[in-house]
């Protein structure tokens, strides 16, 4: 029987090198702290995929720290590391025994899995259960007070994503409120509505006009990290829709995405497909990982000035 993370963190028996990956943020980050606090490491050293290069890694987990006993290295990336580079840190990291890796990579790669076997963790998006559990768990932490109608309109217009609506709360928190019913959720938490979000993405990328969004977080007072979130899933959904018709399958999103989608977002996406090209799509995906990576990290204070950087780039890379 494989042996859980939960069960590592719980015996203190650590890898030298392990990998946590998948679609949930929110728990990638929940058990990278775990660990960082069982680890108990004298120094922490991260790279992100944007200051990450193989020879500071391996220089980083090869060297001894006048200050420190022991390292921790961790890579947190939202774009594709080199399966070599992972395979030669990971026997590095085994061997210099002071020194641990761990490697985060907010996305799904098989080749996360072939690289670290059975020390790398993939996080799935919560189904809807365990998303209302945690979500208490959150209210709870913040001494807030939310009824099942406020819970479950926070749910909506979030549009489920976990991550998103822990950003909400924490907002709320803020405030000298500590109870909220169903419209004061209405009131307070901008609505993520799918289709609505759908519709603005495609309009910058026809236009290929920043304004188009700028315009749209003002009016709906939405955070520019949670656009960027659900950017990176619609060009992803993009990409997997332009497989499908370079390798002449069928448009379906069913078949493609293992989930039946509104026709009128699949219409959108079949569009999009048809227009980006596979080069497009990767450079999009790209530096829009980078701005979630970047403001995640907290090294970049003006976000509002690294989105509209962020999407000037984007602007650069629709006209290539």
């Amino acid at each position: 029987m494989a042996i859980t993370l939960d069960q590592l963190i719980e015996w203190k028996n650590i890898p030298q090198s392990l990998a946590l990956y998948g679609e949930s943020h929110y728990h990638i980050d929940l058990y990278y702290k775990k660990l960082v606090t069982v680890i108990k490491a004298d120094e922490t050293i991260i790279f992100h995929n944007f200051d990450y290069n193989f020879e500071s890694v391996r220089d980083t987990l090869l060297s001894e720290s006048l200050f420190a006993e022991s390292t921790l290295v961790v890579i947190k990336s939202g774009d594709k590391i080199k399966s070599t580079d992972l395979v030669n840190l990971s026997k590095i990291a085994d061997k210099v025994k002071t020194n641990k890796l761990i490697y985060i990579f907010y996305g799904y790669e098989k080749e996360v899995k072939e690289v670290f076997g059975d020390r790398a963790f993939r996080f799935f998006q919560p189904r809807e259960g365990e998303l209302i559990s945690i979500l208490k768990q959150e209210i709870s932490s913040r001494k807030l007070i939310f009824d099942k109608e406020s819970i479950d309109e926070l749910i909506i217009r979030t549009g489920g994503n976990l991550s998103i609506a822990i950003n909400e709360l924490h907002k709320l928190s803020l405030s000298d409120k500590k109870q909220f019913y169903k419209q004061d959720i209405i009131q307070s938490v901008s609505l993520v509505a799918e289709l609505e979000t759908d519709e603005v993405l495609s309009k910058f990328i026809e236009q290929n006009n920043l304004n188009i969004i700028i315009d749209y977080v003002s009016l709906n007072n939405i955070d520019y990290l949670e656009i960027f979130i659900y950017l990176n899933k619609f060009i992803w959904d993009i990409y997997l829709f332009k497989s499908a018709i370079l390798s002449s399958n069928n448009l379906n999103s069913l078949s493609i995405l293992g989930k039946r989608l509104p026709p009128q977002v699949e219409k959108l996406l079949i569009k999009m497909a048809h227009k980006l090209s596979i080069k497009q799509i990767s450079n999009i995906l790209i530096i829009s990982m980078k701005f979630e990576s970047l403001i995640k990290s907290g090294k970049f204070g003006n976000k509002e000035s690294l989105a509209i950087a962020s999407l000037s780039q984007i602007e650069k890379v629709l006209v290539s």
